[in-house]
């Protein structure tokens, strides 16, 4: 991507706008793992946007690393050559980034995030939150780190009592650890306990946030999950297929949303806490979902295709079949993190955003 959506430019800037310490990264070292994926990717462009904007008495430096250097390279094309942007190589299951100078935040996202990337790797998600967290909260203790955002998941609540209609952090339900559908959800659990025990013996600040179904700009066409789907079939303007009856219904939570709420957590969380990060409110079936994509582009003719007698080939998380419950975000709005997009319009900005070309 040799230009920056404007889209993704006003979406970086709606985070920027919020009451947040940003001063606190002023002439910091941050280092992000899995800077490739959807989320620890826009951290990065969030604290490239504060430079850009001179918001800071000294640049932040950005260090980004991932398992695949070409991916990495592309996914940040349009900061090429900018002194503010390192991008390493770096597997962190089998051991820290071969970053020599200061880490003074770490945001730790590396990880599957996709059923499908799940499912063709189960052990290396599982290494990803378990020996990966491990070896960033060994650097990060080692380097005097100042803060440490570990990317968790609303998945390590497990199948939930029925009774709960609002999952708080207190909130857990069972899993089975013997499925190797699991290895996501107890990979997250297990980085969490992790994240707390280097909390309490070194000391440092450390938070987790549990994120739950987050759209938005640069998903990837091959993610996998029906409404990442939806949306790159709507962007190329083909018809949307679903494999089902489409009666799921889940919770969604736009990009822009989310990222406040990571940088909430990582600035003003509590350490050795966890907080939700996620929607109470925009919800719909998968069905509706596809539905209110289709009559939002009414100029495009899209066409949904519901397949309903078609098995669904995706390979499904352990939590995935459950009924649905929103997170509940009180500890994260008592942060000042409030919701500010609607489905409707996030939905219609995910679109747009893969037809703009304007270099902002």
């Amino acid at each position: 991507m040799t230009f920056r959506r404007s889209i993704v430019t006003e979406d970086l800037d709606r985070i920027l706008a919020q009451t947040l310490p940003w001063e606190m990264f002023s002439g910091s070292v941050v280092l992000v793992s899995g800077a490739s994926g959807l989320l620890p990717g826009y951290c990065c462009e969030v604290l490239l946007r504060l430079n850009e904007l001179g918001r800071l008495a000294a640049p932040v430096k950005v260090v980004a690393f991932s398992r695949r250097l070409e991916v990495l390279t592309e996914r940040f094309s349009y900061y090429a050559g900018r002194p503010d942007l390192i991008l390493l190589t770096c597997d962190v299951a089998a051991g820290p980034p071969a970053w020599a100078g200061e880490a003074d935040f770490i945001i730790h996202g590396a990880s599957p995030a996709s059923p499908a990337a799940m499912a063709a790797d189960p052990l290396g998600t599982f290494e990803a939150n378990v020996g990966g967290t491990r070896n960033m909260l060994e650097l990060a203790q080692t380097r005097q780190t100042q803060k440490f955002l570990f990317l968790s998941s609303g998945a390590v609540y497990g199948q939930l009592p029925l009774e709960i209609q609002s999952v708080k952090e207190t909130d857990f339900g069972a899993l089975d650890p013997l499925s190797l559908r699991s290895a996501y959800e107890e990979g997250k659990r297990a980085g969490e306990t992790l994240c707390r025990l280097y909390t309490d013996k070194f000391g440092f600040s450390i938070a987790a946030a549990r994120i739950s179904h987050t759209y938005g700009p640069g998903l990837r066409a091959d993610d996998g999950r029906s409404f990442a789907d939806f949306i790159t079939a709507a962007a190329e303007r083909r018809p949307l297929i679903l494999n089902s009856d489409g009666s799921a219904i889940r919770y969604f939570c736009y990009l822009s949303d989310t990222v406040a709420g990571l940088f909430t957590v990582l600035l003003r969380g509590e350490t050795g806490e966890a907080y939700n990060v996620g929607s109470e409110t925009e919800y719909c079936s998968i069905l509706e979902l596809a539905q209110l994509i289709v009559n939002l582009f009414p100029e495009r003719g899209l066409e949904l295709i519901q397949n309903a007698g078609t098995a669904d080939s995706r390979v499904k998380s352990a939590t995935s079949t459950q009924r649905p419950v929103p997170l509940n975000t009180a500890k994260l709005k008592s942060l000042g993190w409030r919701e500010q997009v609607k489905l409707p319009d996030g939905l219609r900005r995910s679109v747009l955003s893969y037809d703009s070309e304007v270099r902002q």
